[in-house]
C-alpha cells in the first residue's frame, strides 16, 4: 500500500524516477528547500513526514530553545499538529508529523506534504531569524509567548 501511494504521489508531483518496491523511505526535494523525508513505519502502519529546522545553537541557549519549542507545540495549535524532535547524534532540530496509512490517498498525501512544507518553512525561518530563542538566554518567556507564535504562524498560513 505504501509503495502504491508514494508512486502515485511522485507521479502527480512530477518527481520522476522509479521507487524501489522495498523502499520504506523517500526524500522529496522541493525547489530552494531542504528535503522532506517520508518514512513508512510498517509495524504500526504509519507514515511520517520529517524536515530539518536547524542545528543546535550554542550550549548556553539550548535549554531556552528546547523549552520554547516544547511550549510552542502544545496541543499542536501553533505547529499544525506537527511535533519538534531532535537527532542528538547530528545535533539537528527536526519537525515531524505522523499519519495513519489507512487515512491517506494520493490527494490527501499531497495536501499533507504542502501543509507540512509550509509549517516547516515557518518554523525554520523563525529559527534562522532568531525569533525562537530570546536574545537574552536567561530571559523568562513572557505571557505573550503563545500570541507571538500564533501571530507568526497565522502570517505564514495566510
Amino acid at each position: 500500500m505504501f509503495h502504491a501511494l508514494i508512486t502515485e504521489v511522485s507521479d502527480r508531483l512530477g518527481l520522476g524516477g522509479d521507487i524501489d518496491l522495498h523502499a520504506h523511505a523517500l526524500d522529496v526535494h522541493f525547489e530552494d528547500d531542504d528535503p522532506i523525508r517520508i518514512d513508512h513505519h510498517g509495524d504500526r502502519d504509519l507514515i511520517s513526514l520529517t524536515g530539518f529546522i536547524g542545528f543546535y545553537p550554542p550550549r548556553m541557549l539550548q535549554d531556552r530553545l528546547f523549552e520554547h519549542l516544547l511550549q510552542a507545540h502544545i496541543y499542536g495549535l501553533l505547529t499544525d499538529g506537527c511535533v519538534f524532535t531532535v537527532d542528538s547524534e547530528a545535533s539537528k532540530i527536526l519537525l515531524f508529523k505522523a499519519f495513519s496509512l489507512d487515512s491517506l490517498d494520493a490527494g490527501k498525501m499531497i495536501q499533507a506534504l504542502k501543509d507540512f512544507r509550509l509549517t516547516l518553512h515557518t518554523w525554520k525561518t523563525a529559527y534562522r531569524e532568531g525569533k525562537i530563542v530570546p536574545e537574552n538566554a536567561m530571559e523568562k518567556p513572557n505571557s505573550q509567548f503563545h500570541s507571538h507564535y500564533f501571530e507568526l504562524f497565522n502570517q505564514q498560513m495566510s
